[in-house]
């Protein structure tokens, strides 16, 4: 818990900002969810497996972020 993260290892990048921006504009992050994991990852011509990383390290750097204090 204690790691200190640079500026750079919370940006996020442009592959992550795609997957997040496209799930909630989908409702993959809705209770319950309008849209499934593999037909998100079709949305985005990517494998299920990869669009779950990105959305895992995305949602990681933005928790960091919003979190971490000095």
């Amino acid at each position: 818990m204690g790691r200190r993260h640079t500026a750079s290892s919370r940006e996020l990048t442009e592959e992550e900002r795609t997957a997040l921006r496209t799930a909630l504009e989908a409702g993959y992050f809705a209770v319950p969810r309008r849209i499934s994991t593999v037909e998100l990852a079709e949305c985005l011509e990517t494998s299920s497996s990869t669009l779950v990383e990105r959305l895992r390290r995305g949602t990681a750097k933005l928790a960091v972020t919003q979190l971490e204090t000095d």
